[in-house]
């Protein structure tokens, strides 16, 4: 299974946030996010369990996290 450890966050535009995610029966996960979030954030610094999620402009963003055929989602606000 996969688990972010928060579902919903806010950020401020210009600031970075990390999303870590709990993994049971899986070494790592990849981060996606969502069509219309990619204008609203960046995503970089991915590794096996967390991700830095950058604001780039207000908006709201839904970052996917998988391993194997689980994946859970956490929402991102940008002010």
């Amino acid at each position: 299974t996969v688990k972010f450890t928060k579902k919903n966050v806010k950020i401020k535009k210009g600031k970075k946030v990390t999303l870590k995610v709990t993994l049971k029966n899986a070494k790592k996960a990849t981060f996606s996010v969502d069509k219309k979030g990619k204008k609203v954030v960046k995503l970089s610094k991915k590794k096996a369990k967390s991700v830095v999620v950058k604001g780039k402009k207000k908006g709201k963003a839904t970052i996917t996290a998988k391993a194997g055929n689980k994946k859970a989602t956490c929402k991102v606000k940008v002010k």
